[in-house]
């Protein structure tokens, strides 16, 4: 699986000053598929994210390579290297938190508009047919699913987003000890890519 790691060079003081920002480094993991439920797969994600926490130095010298390599070569021999790491690649995942106040918009009129919520969608570079993008947004939760049609059938990716909201309310009840009576949202894409 690969994974977009944050790369922060330092904090920000306070809400307030939180800006949007796109720095991440790709990040392949590999994470045991034999659990039967959310809680039995703690121990192993666990591991992966100390695994992750551990090698802060590989995530930023990814991070200024893929900048210089980019800036560099040219396009095609880029595109060509990231079509080739990516055919390791089964599933690129996302579950940076998004933007934790709201995005403010003019309209042509000079109109203040506020965008009460944002709509995950993520295309993976590559060769990569499955993409599971979570995202939180203004106290708000959205997980999306973005499906090649040489990898999952439309009726499959349906299937696994209400897999995933139904994993997502079982964790909730759980952690919380009550039943969840709003809706959890998912949303499907589908692209065709090259085969």
């Amino acid at each position: 699986m690969a994974i977009p790691a944050n790369v922060r060079f330092e904090l920000y003081p306070s809400k307030e000053d939180v800006k949007l920002e796109n720095r991440f480094s790709a990040f392949p993991i590999v994470l045991p598929l034999a659990a039967s439920s959310m809680q039995e797969s703690y121990p192993h994600t666990k591991k992966v994210n100390q695994e992750l926490r551990s090698k802060q130095n590989f995530l930023y010298t990814s991070f200024f390579m893929s900048r210089l390599i980019q800036a560099v070569l040219p396009r095609s021999l880029v595109r060509f290297s990231l079509t080739e790491a990516s055919k390791k690649m089964t599933l690129g995942f996302s579950n940076i938190p998004g933007p934790i106040k709201p995005f403010y918009y003019r309209s042509l009129e000079g109109e203040k508009i506020a965008a009460l919520f944002l709509l995950p969608f993520m295309i993976v570079a590559g060769k990569v047919g499955l993409a599971i993008n979570c995202i939180s947004y203004n106290k708000s939760f959205r997980v999306c699913v973005t499906s090649d049609n040489g990898v999952l059938t439309k009726e499959q990716t349906v299937l696994l987003c209400d897999l995933i909201a139904k994993s997502i309310r079982l964790e909730i009840e759980r952690v919380l000890g009550e039943d969840t009576t709003q809706p959890v949202e998912a949303t499907t894409s589908e692209s065709k890519k090259d085969q």
